[in-house]
């Protein structure tokens, strides 16, 4: 993974401050922190919102999915997946997705957060991207 960022400016958010470790797998997307985002209220328990760019083609998506089913959590202390470049979602940590190319962050998706403890994943917002939206049927 670059230190840099992508080569591809499509793959950048503007407005974002670019979060990268050395050791971070070049599969995993390029993380950027935002201050604000018109999607998140103003809230005080909201600390910290991070975008990342994904490519919605169908071949890049099922290209991500393998991926993701290849992953395993790492044996060992926190200390260690920092190591590797893992990021972790503090209290108050906002994530969204943005489709390469989205120049609006009105259209950015809900990925994950975490909110008093609780951290929630949503899978299924790949379905509500604007590219999956025009696909009938989508093989994963």
């Amino acid at each position: 993974m670059s230190l840099t960022g992508p080569t591809d400016k499509l793959f950048t958010v503007p407005d974002g401050t670019l979060r990268v470790h050395p050791n971070r797998d070049a599969r995993f997307p390029y993380l950027y922190q935002v201050h604000g985002h018109p999607l998140v209220r103003a809230d005080p328990a909201i600390q910290q919102v991070f975008v990342f760019v994904i490519d919605t083609s169908p071949l890049a998506l099922k290209a991500l999915l393998d991926f993701e089913d290849s992953l395993t959590v790492p044996l060992g202390p926190d200390a260690s997946m920092e190591d590797l470049g893992l990021f972790e979602l503090h209290d108050g940590t906002v994530v969204f997705i943005r489709e390469r190319g989205c120049e609006n962050p009105e259209d950015d998706v809900l990925f994950a957060w975490n909110y008093l403890g609780w951290v929630a994943f949503k899978p299924e917002i790949f379905l509500s991207l604007n590219c999956m939206m025009q696909i009938e049927s989508v093989q994963w």
